[in-house]
């Protein structure tokens, strides 16, 4: 009974950290037992592995455990490690070979790179002097336009105000100017009147488009405007004046009639 309770205690006791960090870790039981990982996962799961976490925390596999389920015994762990150091040390090999690699075309890669970075951001540069230069143009040309917005709207306004005040005027003046002609026409001379307008304006008094005088008062302007337009021609010596009839010679007093 002494014995089994030594062997207990023997198996009771536990692995330190430097003889944890010894043992394989998952890809190494998975290469050892020509398994895959995933496998190795499965068999932690199932209670058959039990890994331990080394200093790093790394899970590591007892080495007891991975030995238990390998059919051939140690000489095939062997084996499987011995291929794992190989596969590892050809890995190794092509690894510096490509850093050996890189580091050689690094420096020219970064050159090439450098001097595209440096003519790519001179076309960049370029571009954003164009750029600016037609926003400025741009910016000057809607200033300009703005003005001469602005300019023709001050205009139009200007005229508009001047409309208004022809056209107030005017309605003043139609309002007012048939009291006036009522006046006028009571006892003045209207050949001094129409003497001192201008022949248009008193056309357009006189048309049928300018309803300011009334039916009676345009005749009688009229009848005076072309008594006045012939007077003028008479004096200019454009009017032809019919000359007098030569006098008929006197004929022999009638005989008187017989009567039988």
């Amino acid at each position: 009974m002494a014995d089994l309770a030594e062997l207990d205690q023997v198996e009771s006791i536990e692995p330190s950290a430097e003889e944890i960090e010894t043992w394989p870790t998952g890809p190494a039981v998975a290469a050892q037992l020509g398994r895959t990982a995933r496998w190795v996962s499965g068999m932690v799961r199932a209670g058959h592995f039990h890994p331990r976490a080394d200093g790093n925390g790394t899970r590591r596999y007892d080495p007891d455990e991975v030995e238990a389920l390998m059919p051939s015994g140690g000489t095939v762990a062997i084996q499987n490690q011995d291929g794992i150091f190989r596969i590892l040390s050809e890995n190794a090999r092509m690894l510096a070979s490509s850093n050996a690699e890189l580091l050689r075309v690094l420096p020219t890669s970064l050159k090439s790179l450098t001097e595209g970075q440096t003519e790519l951001n001179k076309q960049l540069l370029d571009r954003v002097k164009v750029l600016e230069t037609e926003k400025a143009a741009m910016a000057k040309d809607t200033e300009a336009a703005s003005t001469k917005r602005e300019e023709r709207r001050l205009e139009r306004m200007k005229v508009k105000r001047q409309q208004k005040r022809l056209d107030e005027a005017f309605a003043t003046f139609k309002e007012l100017f048939p009291k006036f002609l009522d006046q006028l026409f009571i006892g003045k001379d209207l050949s001094a009147f129409l003497k001192g307008l201008d022949p248009a304006l008193v056309d357009g008094l006189l048309s049928d488009e300018m309803p300011l005088l009334k039916p009676e008062q345009k005749l009688q302007l009229k009848l005076i405007w072309e008594r006045m337009q012939e007077a003028k021609k008479k004096e200019n010596g454009q009017l032809k004046v019919p000359a007098d009839k030569p006098a008929e010679p006197d004929k022999p007093p009638a005989k008187p009639e017989v009567v039988a």
